[in-house]
């Protein structure tokens, strides 16, 4: 069983009716980093802000379900966030130094965290967040914990937040753009400590980025979004190796040390903003391969093994 599982997963502005997310599929083992991979506004960020329960209003959660561990994550025919799941899913920020109270010690917050979440006793639970702010590599957690975010680099406050998460005990972590802002050196420092957090197999990671080479370092898994639709599910891999939606191979072009070759379709897509009132797929806009069809039906899921491309004329072989 999948420790998270989503099944056609859709969002919609209440108002108007709009779709935002439409179908989207996801699932992760235990054990494993998948990555979310799309452009600015594809729906990355607001795909994990439903798992969290933290929509903003007037956008809700429309058809599908969800799982986290086997319990639903959201409830009833009004698909209401249910909180009694909220322990099983942490957050690691894109912007860790916002993320943190920037009036209040790093000890004093963990602690009330501890105590809020796992019910713990003052003393322990200042031993326990000595003991997490350890485990994401602070070698001198007493000097972290007595300081505020603003005396701490931006590394440091992204370890912190790391170590907040872990202190909940959840399987799954939600690491949305977790290298933003910080610099190279701290970024492999950043997604070094997320893979050793993962070594003992009890946790899952869904690695939300635009960032194609910390993909393919970092992820078991891909998952591809444009507009809020899924373009192609697969081993990372053989994804980067074999991309075979329109919209995947574009991105991959995308790449700095890309080799042009005569099959690039990057030359051939249109630019074009995304329009979520089409009926059909969302790339067809832009597609150099789309025909009526693509506008007017949602995409066709193509199957084999583990591979998933969403498109009417693009299958895996």
């Amino acid at each position: 069983m999948s420790l998270l599982a989503v099944d056609d997963l859709d969002l919609r502005i209440a108002r108007s009716g709009q779709t935002l997310l439409r179908d989207v599929t996801v699932s992760i083992e235990r054990g494993s980093i998948v990555g979310l991979v799309g452009e600015s506004g594809s729906g990355k960020s607001m795909f994990s802000l439903a798992l969290m329960g933290l929509l903003p209003d007037g956008v809700e959660v429309s058809a599908g379900t969800a799982e986290v561990a086997g319990r639903p994550i959201f409830r009833g025919a009004s698909r209401s966030y249910d909180t009694a799941v909220r322990d099983r899913i942490a957050l690691v920020s894109q912007n860790p130094r916002a993320a943190l109270n920037p009036t209040m010690r790093i000890g004093k917050q963990m602690v009330r965290v501890l105590r809020q979440r796992r019910r713990m006793g003052k003393v322990q639970a200042r031993d326990e967040a000595r003991e997490l702010l350890r485990k994401v590599g602070i070698s001198d957690p007493l000097r972290v914990e007595r300081a505020y975010p603003h005396q701490l680099s931006g590394g440091m406050c992204q370890r912190v937040v790391i170590a907040m998460a872990l202190s909940v005990q959840a399987p799954v972590l939600i690491a949305d753009e977790p290298t933003t802002g910080l610099d190279v050196t701290i970024q492999a420092q950043i997604l070094l400590l997320l893979k050793e957090l993962m070594a003992d197999g009890d946790r899952a990671v869904l690695m939300v980025t635009h960032d194609l080479a910390v993909v393919s370092s970092m992820c078991d898994q891909v998952i591809i979004l444009y507009g809020g639709q899924v373009m192609e599910v697969g081993p990372t891999q053989d994804i980067f190796h074999d991309p075979v939606h329109p919209y995947t191979r574009f991105l991959l072009e995308s790449l700095e040390d890309h080799v042009p070759s005569a099959d690039d379709i990057g030359d051939r897509v249109t630019e074009s903003s995304v329009d979520f009132s089409l009926a059909g797929c969302r790339f067809a806009k832009r597609c150099p391969f789309s025909t009526d069809l693509c506008h007017r039906e949602p995409p066709l899921a193509r199957r084999s093994g583990t591979r998933t491309v969403n498109c009417h004329h693009r299958g895996v072989s």
